[in-house]
């Protein structure tokens, strides 16, 4: 019941970005460079953390 609903969430939100998608592009795109901007630097973060700790043993 639950997973129904919450497919049929997901498809009505899918349905209301593609009507408004002239609108909402900038946001999405600009949304989705800052994740991976984010999850770059936390993966050069967590690599230097993890070749530091092994570097002093």
């Amino acid at each position: 019941m639950r997973l129904k609903a919450m497919a049929v969430g997901g498809g009505l939100v899918l349905v209301l970005l593609a009507m408004s998608w002239s609108d909402v592009w900038p946001y999405i795109t600009g949304a989705l460079i800052l994740g991976g901007v984010g999850a770059a630097g936390w993966w050069l973060w967590r690599t230097d953390r993890l070749t530091t700790r092994f570097s002093r043993c």
